[in-house]
């Protein structure tokens, strides 16, 4: 079963083709981050055919594509049409990246020591500057 898997915005894609399936015979199941595709195709059993040729396969499909636990499982969704199944996965919402703010500490001022050596400087600076 060929198939082609994609992810656009929060969403994957999964497109399988099988042709001539009949849609009951087609399973799909999401557990554990693990996509499971299964179909079955019954092969023509005739009376009193003589076969040419077959080529087309008879029997069961079976395809597993892992994704991890960033799926939605409650929201995954499929359809059948034209001899292909489609499978949307939504992006669990908690996966999403998101921005995150970057806040300051809370309005308490921030304490500074001064130095012994500079309170004197400062003072006898100070000092100086009234007596002229």
């Amino acid at each position: 079963m060929p198939v082609d898997v994609y992810r656009m915005e929060d969403r994957y894609f999964v497109h399988a083709d099988l042709p001539g399936m009949d849609p009951g015979s087609i399973d799909v199941n999401m557990g554990r981050g693990v996509l499971t595709l299964t179909a079955h195709r019954s092969s023509l059993h005739e009376q009193e055919v003589q076969w040419l040729t077959s080529e087309r396969f008879s029997g069961s499909y079976r395809r597993q594509i892992t994704f991890g636990d960033d799926i939605d499982p409650d929201q995954v969704s499929a359809t059948y049409d034209n001899g292909v199944l489609t499978v949307v996965l939504p992006v669990n919402q908690r996966s999403l990246p998101r921005q995150i703010s970057v806040g300051t500490p809370s309005s308490q001022p921030l304490e500074v020591e001064a130095s012994s050596d500079r309170d004197e400087e400062s003072s006898s600076t100070r000092d100086r500057e009234s007596s002229t």
